[in-house]
């Protein structure tokens, strides 16, 4: 497994969302613990941007979840957090990870 990673969501008006992550291995426990934060990205135009209904869901379990809105500047931290994933008894790891969220401008 990966110790870190970015993903970004599709983009509206230029402005999106950006899951960053790093990982940190326990060989005893034969874990990882996931530490990641989700941030609004990207220039956008001259408008206000908003966005609600947010969510991130990493190794199938949803980890955040919000049904309020926020406005979304490049930079805002919507939310962080971290989620310890077992391995395999070999010590591999597969994870997926996705965020998703309503951006609108008004």
């Amino acid at each position: 497994m990966a110790t870190s990673g970015t993903l970004n969501t599709t983009a509206y008006d230029g402005r999106y969302l950006q899951l960053s992550w790093t990982a940190s291995q326990s060989i005893a426990n034969n874990t990882s613990t996931i530490s990641w934060t989700l941030k609004g990205a990207g220039t956008g135009g001259a408008g206000w941007y908003y966005a609600g209904n947010f969510k991130v869901v990493i190794d199938g379990a949803t980890v955040y979840s919000s049904s309020g809105r926020i406005q979304l500047y490049n930079g805002t931290t919507v939310a962080s957090g971290t989620t310890t994933i077992a391995h395999n008894p070999d010590g591999s790891r597969s994870v997926a990870m996705s965020a998703q969220a309503g951006i609108y401008t008004v």
